[in-house]
């Protein structure tokens, strides 16, 4: 079955990072341990910036139901890894809503076999 994303926020407490420093989402895709191969977005989030007194707030698609790990792998301006599975981890379970079926359009019916046929 196919599913619309869920969109999920992570928040977590980005102090103590350098400017420059940054990170990458990975997930577990709904279920099992979180993929650290293979980040869930590409996207390279900075630690450190003029908000750092802020919570850091990233947003994540879940396309499937099921309970989500996220973590971080956090780098350091010349990309050097910091350590993995910070400054977050946090699992949250995720119930994104079914796509809508394509309409089905009656075609024929047989009153012989009783068959109702339908096109999509």
């Amino acid at each position: 079955m196919d599913y619309l994303p869920q969109v999920i926020q992570i928040s977590f407490d980005p102090s103590g990072y350098a400017s420059g420093d940054y990170c990458r989402l990975h997930s577990n895709g709904g279920s099992g341990d979180i993929d650290w191969e293979s980040p869930h977005d590409r996207r390279s989030i900075p630690l450190a910036d003029e908000q750092a007194e802020n919570p850091l707030i990233v947003e994540a698609k879940c396309t499937d139901p099921g309970l989500w790990s996220f973590g971080f792998e956090s780098y350091d301006s010349l990309g050097n890894e910091h350590y993995t599975g910070t400054p977050a981890e946090i699992d949250v379970y995720a119930e994104p809503k079914p796509k809508t079926p394509a309409k089905m359009t009656p075609v024929s019916y047989n009153t012989g076999t009783d068959i109702l046929v339908f096109s999509l």
